[in-house]
């Protein structure tokens, strides 16, 4: 007589051991399952359900084959189909069919999914409710779930808008927030905005008591353009006739303080019937152009009015306070975290925020990182430069492009990244002369470019002359290159 003979490897005889006397973990055991591809999945019906088991083995499934088998929820779920009671036993009034799992090892069966409950006609995955591997009470529907684990309560509407409670705090998530109150008091030692203490973004965009005052023509191909700003508050004034070209530059501020965080636009008082708009970029660069798009033209601009410019401490700049590690964390003990503001996927400035998930994200490509090391959290790949690691001081002497516009002898913050060949960590200060006039400069041990202390401009590679031909944006644009300023 033969047969198969069954010879178990020592590491599949010690799991066992293990199992048997209780010594192995369950992260284990659901290894060595995956491992052995011993995890079995069935269709089936609820046959009944023990109205005191409803959160334990109190399921009774039939499948296709017309086996029967006893289930548990996966998680502890409340909610039930329409049933009769006879005698401590729910009998659903309907069809109430499932997917389930077989585990031999651990000899329990899990229902995972229930495919129709009622009237219901969408599929009500239980498992995407819990918390991980946490044993979860879990009311569901196939859109909306209130879930909860021993330190952890969650209220989620199809994993766009949530409420999550732990031990440390209550955080929402979603498109958008609101609050209807008559009164509202909010009693707290600390308050965050865009990973910027409350506190510390009042006293930045406050008119302080020291009022800082710049003032400075611009070079322009119109008769007069000069910028004024007291603290954070800007104001251009712009006067005189232009032969306009769509998105034409007529000048670029120098000083970086007055420079607005988002591209600012306003319409222009001209003695035209278009509609003509001045608009500002983050570098300071400023254009005008015609929303209607028309032909070259004459336009006269009459006036230009202020704008409000925000000041934050840094630009460039993110400071995150930590609430929660990843599983890859190299660090663990800090209270904060402070990043360059800069995506390492999508390659823009400016763009991540510290959102409620605990979690750092990009508002461009939505990347989210980790707000204790700054990996990625999907991508492991990616981390976000550490803001500690790249920034480089500069000791300012004025260049020829805002000796007329900005003091020497100043100190200056910015990002350690060229933005010409676009390294990271490769600039040094050095003294560049021109003439007898020596320039502090900040230079790239890459490639070479040197770039003015004060105003972070490249001293070979600054735009294009505005007075000579009409210069259009994007063409001044490829020519300018300037560093990232963080502070000074």
């Amino acid at each position: 007589m033969s047969g198969h003979t069954f010879r178990p490897s020592i590491a599949r005889v010690q799991n066992a051991q293990k199992v048997f006397t209780s010594t192995k973990t369950n992260a284990t055991i659901r290894d060595l399952e995956e491992e052995e591809g011993e995890l079995e999945e069935k269709e089936g019906v609820v046959v009944s359900i023990k109205r005191d088991l409803i959160n334990g083995a109190g399921w009774t499934v039939k499948d296709k084959d017309e086996n029967i088998y006893i289930c548990s929820c996966a998680s502890s779920m409340y909610e039930v189909p329409e049933t009769v009671e006879r005698g401590g036993i729910l009998y659903p009034t309907d069809t109430v069919e499932v997917i389930f799992t077989i585990n031999p090892v651990l000899r329990i069966n899990t229902i995972k999914e229930i495919k129709s409950l009622g009237e219901e006609t969408e599929t009500l995955d239980v498992s995407k409710w819990t918390h991980g591997d946490e044993s979860t009470t879990v009311i569901a529907k196939p859109k909306s779930a209130l879930s909860i684990s021993n330190g952890f309560i969650k209220l989620d509407y199809n994993n766009d808008n949530k409420v999550l409670a732990d031990g440390n705090s209550v955080k929402t998530e979603g498109k958008a927030t609101q609050i209807n109150t008559d009164k509202l008091s909010i009693n707290s030692k600390d308050i965050d905005i865009g990973g910027i203490s409350l506190d510390d973004l009042m006293k930045q965009n406050a008119l302080l008591t020291s009022n800082e005052y710049v003032t400075y023509s611009l070079e322009s191909p119109i008769e007069s353009l000069t910028v004024d700003r007291t603290n954070n508050i800007t104001q251009v004034d712009a006067y005189g006739t232009i032969n306009l070209k769509q998105n034409r530059v007529i000048g670029e501020i120098k000083d970086q303080k007055s420079f607005p965080i988002k591209i600012q636009s306003q319409q222009l008082v001209t003695d035209g019937h278009c509609v003509d708009m001045v608009t500002v970029d983050t570098d300071g660069v400023i254009y005008i152009n015609t929303v209607n798009n028309e032909c070259q033209r004459e336009v006269s601009v009459v006036s230009l009015t202020q704008w409000l410019t925000p000041q934050v401490e840094a630009r460039n700049y993110i400071k995150v306070t930590v609430k929660k590690n990843c599983d890859n964390c190299d660090k663990w003990d800090n209270t904060y975290s402070e990043f360059i503001n800069y995506c390492p996927v999508c390659g823009n400035w400016n763009c991540l925020i510290d959102t409620s998930t605990s979690r750092v994200k990009c508002t461009r490509c939505m990347t989210e990182y980790c707000e204790q090391c700054g990996i990625g959290i999907e991508n492991t790949n990616v981390r976000l430069k550490e803001y500690a690691d790249n920034y480089v001081i500069g000791y300012g002497t004025t260049c020829n492009y805002c000796s007329s516009q900005l003091a020497s002898d100043t100190t200056k913050y910015y990002v350690d990244y060229c933005p010409d060949c676009k390294s990271w960590k490769v600039l040094h200060q050095e003294e560049y002369y021109e003439g007898d006039n020596i320039i502090n400069v900040l230079t790239c041990s890459d490639c070479g470019k040197q770039f003015c202390c004060t105003c972070g401009i490249s001293q070979t590679s600054h735009g294009l002359t505005l007075t000579d031909n009409p210069v259009q944006y994007d063409d001044y644009k490829n020519a300018l290159r300037k560093l990232k300023y963080i502070r000074g």
